[in-house]
């Protein structure tokens, strides 16, 4: 199957499970405070699955498709005898990734937010509420960007997507697995995939948007570098 056709396909299936969500219930309360129905089922329903695991899947898959298949396929080469730098090349394609990151996000929080809405019979929503939850999906939509950078250096050293797709997925899935152990899970590149209620809140530690940002500033300055290090001729 050609790589685009596994976004695409990648791309429906987020989709579906953002419109199909609502028939999953998930009671993971753990906070003990009241929520309206949308606040509920925004954060502690299945929704959240979608931001925690098939967002970051289908970024690891983009990059890969981006990055690895290029260098396989000598596409990487071609764009190089346009006449178009490294540094160019590089950051031209991690802003098309940054905006894919938001994209994923906006359509996840419109679809879920639509759902959540109407699920709502009492009507206790409100415009805070849903503002409450746009902060928390920004959040998201940046905490997207370490696994993407993370992947895209394994393309730049594997030079493979399916190599790549295979690391990038064992970060992925590790990195999620760290995030509940609670103590030093803000050390996780997928932190605020995972702790939404704690941005909803407002309890996040200050030092975790400091990771996060170093996550991103290293991560990219690395495939930056290695990126231009790169003999893309051989």
């Amino acid at each position: 199957m050609h790589n685009s056709g596994l976004f695409l396909a990648g791309f429906a299936v987020v989709t579906l499970i953002c419109l199909g969500i609502s028939a999953i219930e998930l009671s993971a309360k753990g906070f003990g405070i009241k929520e309206s129905s949308y606040t509920d089922f925004m954060i502690y329903n299945a929704t959240f699955v979608v931001v925690k695991f098939f967002a970051p899947l289908l970024m690891v898959l983009l990059a890969a498709s981006v990055w690895g298949s290029e260098y396989a396929n000598g596409m990487t080469k071609t764009f190089m005898l346009c006449k178009c730098s490294k540094s160019q090349f590089y950051i031209s394609k991690n802003i098309f990734l940054l905006i894919m990151c938001a994209v994923i996000s906006v359509l996840s929080f419109g679809v879920l937010t639509a759902v959540g809405i109407i699920r709502d019979s009492a009507g206790n929503t409100g415009a805070g509420d849903v503002w409450n939850m746009a902060k928390v999906y920004m959040l998201s939509a940046a905490g997207l960007i370490p696994i993407t950078l993370i992947t895209v250096l394994a393309s730049i050293f594997l030079g493979d997507f399916q190599k790549s797709f295979a690391c990038g997925l064992v970060v992925l899935l590790l990195s999620i697995a760290f995030d509940s152990v609670g103590a030093g899970s803000y050390l996780s590149p997928t932190h605020f995939l995972s702790c939404s209620p704690l941005t909803f809140y407002g309890t996040e530690k200050p030092i975790s948007y400091a990771v996060l940002a170093a996550y991103i500033v290293i991560l990219y300055l690395v495939g930056l570098f290695s990126f231009r290090k790169k003999d893309i001729w051989s």
